[in-house]
């Protein structure tokens, strides 16, 4: 019992302790990273600040030059040998503190003087010489690294004036990296140093160095690196950090006076203490791990045994009781233990008596379960008869539901034609009245038409009068043309005409009168027919609401016939469903009394069960 709970422990704490050995190992190597990441920083800022305390210091020394008023008006005269003996003593003070070129410039960058090489001058260094250039353009002192005929180098250059005004040219200082300062940064690294260009087409009259670096603090670079590492790093805006296990190589890119990287400087580092130390604090993690372990297997098993031995001896005391033996005495020797004992033997008590209790319940179970058994079978079969006259009755009561419902389709049948001859009667009415008012407005207008009749008989009349008065006058005027003679020939003519106008005039208007009379006789026997047939009309319009209101009197008797059929319908579903109720109540009886005899049959194998299992117990 031991060896399994000791297993479970070891793989538990073999579990924990790998995941706390690697959290923390990962955690010891980001710290190395980091310590690692901020020494390469300071190394960086380091060397860009020691870069630039060169330029500063250019930049400070110029000044004592440009300042000078002598060598101003020498410069602006363009005497190069007062020039020189001016600044020789400068130039031999300033070479033994690094600076390795001395020289004036005439604008753009034409060399004037050279005081480390006197001898060279005239020469155009327009071409690669953009410092010289840029100073003279814009008139203000430009700094930084930049190539030249005799190297690249730090260049500082300032524009000359004299009396206030430029003078057309330009100084300079020029200093390149010395071991020296190699040889400082080396020792606050530990690790030897190189100093690389990164220019394509050099300009530099020095090509006679075959090494790959232009200065170093070794004679050889050891640690190679991938040049397209390099490239990476000198496009970015910050150093870098090349990592080759045992060694480390950071490179601090170098940019000229336009800020563009032309050079870079390589430090090469030993990391070999660092990996030690590591693997150092990882080897001690894992023997204090291991040595844990131990203890702790050690002291859990003593702790066990002495726990689970006094155990043992119980459970097979307690074996004996479960086989049911129920006489045995529990009796501990271990003080751990012992507590368990006085309540073991109670139990043990407690389980006498409930199996005594159970063996006489089972006895008296038997019986009552037979009496139960006989009472069910009596109600199962009244139920059954029940059940059957129940569904006798619910199929009539269905087919009552049934026909009543065919009644009431019949019934809402006769509604709907109906409700259908209603509507043809309406829409009768609805004409024999349209009938009406056009006969009405016809005899309007007969009535209307006997009146303009009259009218023009009248004015007939008139014009008849008219014409016979016309034709008198014609007549006088015959006479009157007779008497004239000859003189009234033509006026006779004239008024035999008016006499024959007048006499046609009469006729035209005894035929229009004559018109006009039979025009209202007829219209007087139209008016006649026309008061006829609204009579007849009216007398069909009655007929026919008549019609209607008995059409009204069927539609609501059939209404009412309708809500009678509902009320008697819904009453025999409600006595159907009464009825199919009791139907599936007395199924639920039935079905509920065989779940007893069944219940009834399980209670006594129940109760044979737990005789058998009490016979098993010594008590």
């Amino acid at each position: 019992m031991i060896r399994p709970i000791i297993t479970v422990i070891t793989v538990i704490f073999i579990i924990a302790m790998s995941g706390i050995y690697l959290v923390t190992r990962s955690e010891i190597g980001n710290l190395i990273s980091e310590q690692e990441e901020s020494k390469y920083e300071m190394i960086n800022d380091r060397i860009l600040s020691d870069i630039d305390v060169i330029s500063q210091k250019a930049k400070m020394a110029l000044v004592h030059i440009t300042s000078n008023p002598e060598i101003q008006k020498a410069f602006a005269e363009r005497d190069r040998i007062k020039l020189q003996e001016l600044t020789m003593g400068t130039w031999n003070q300033v070479k033994s503190e690094g600076v390795e070129q001395f020289q004036f410039h005439t604008a753009p960058a034409t060399a004037f003087l050279r005081l480390h090489s006197p001898q060279k001058y005239g020469d155009d260094l327009s071409s690669f010489r953009a410092t010289v250039v840029e100073s003279n353009k814009n008139k203000k002192i430009i700094a930084g690294l930049e190539e030249g005929k005799g190297g690249v180098g730090f260049r500082v250059v300032a524009p000359m004036y004299y009396n206030g005004e430029y003078a057309g040219g330009s100084v300079e200082y020029g200093m390149s990296l010395t071991k020296d300062l190699l040889n400082k940064w080396k020792e606050s690294t530990g690790g030897d140093v190189f100093f690389y260009l990164d220019i394509k087409d050099s300009v530099s009259w020095n090509k006679e160095n075959d090494k790959s670096f232009l200065i170093g603090t070794a004679e050889k670079d050891i640690l190679a690196v991938n040049s397209d590492k390099i490239n990476t790093i000198m496009k970015s805006d910050a150093f870098g950090v090349i990592n080759n296990g045992q060694n480390a190589a950071i490179v601090v890119p170098v940019k000229d006076y336009q800020g563009n990287p032309i050079a870079y400087v390589k430090c090469n580092l030993n990391r070999s203490n660092t990996i030690s130390q590591y693997n150092r604090i990882s080897y001690i993690m894992m023997s204090i791990c291991l040595l844990t372990l131990i203890v702790i297997l050690g002291a859990a098993y003593f702790i066990l045994s002495k726990v689970l031995n006094p155990l043992n001896a119980l459970e097979k005391k307690l074996s004996v009781v479960a086989n049911g033996d129920l006489t045995m005495d529990i009796s501990m020797q271990s003080e751990e233990l012992g507590a368990l004992a006085a309540p073991i033997n109670k139990m043990i008590s407690n389980l006498k008596e409930i199996i005594t209790e159970i063996s006489d319940s089972s006895t008296n179970l038997a019986s009552y379960s037979q009496e139960l058994s006989a009472n069910t079978e009596e109600t199962t079969a009244i139920a059954t008869e029940t059940s059957v006259k129940t569904t006798s009755t619910t199929a009539i009561m269905q087919k009552t539901v049934n026909n009543t419902l065919a009644i009431k389709e019949a019934i809402l049948d006769a509604s709907k034609e109906a409700e259908k001859g209603q509507s043809t009667i309406e829409i009768v009415t609805g004409t024999m009245n349209d009938i009406t008012t056009a006969t009405n407005n016809i005899t309007n207008v007969i009535k209307e038409l006997n009146d303009n009749l009259t009218k023009i008989s009248s004015f007939v009349e008139s014009i008849s009068s008219i014409a016979e008065q016309t034709n008198l006058l014609a007549l006088n005027a015959a006479i009157e043309a007779a008497r004239a003679g000859e003189n009234g020939k033509g006026f006779s003519v004239v008024a035999e005409e008016v006499k024959k106008l007048a006499e046609e005039s009469a006729n035209t208007s005894k035929q229009i009168k004559s018109l006009v009379g039979f025009i209202q006789s007829q219209s007087d026997q139209a008016v006649k027919e026309m008061v006829i047939n609204i009579s007849k009309v009216e007398k069909g319009v009655f007929v026919v609401n008549n019609a209607g209101q008995s059409f009204d009197n069927i539609i609501s008797k059939v209404i009412a016939l309708t809500s009678q059929i509902e009320q008697i319908t819904e009453g025999a579903k409600e006595i159907y469903e009464t009825i199919s109720d009791v139907a599936q109540s007395t199924k639920e009886s039935t079905s509920s009394m065989e779940e007893i005899a069944l219940s009834v049959e399980f209670m006594v194998q129940l109760s044979e069960k737990l005789s058998r299992i009490t016979n098993r117990f010594q008590v």
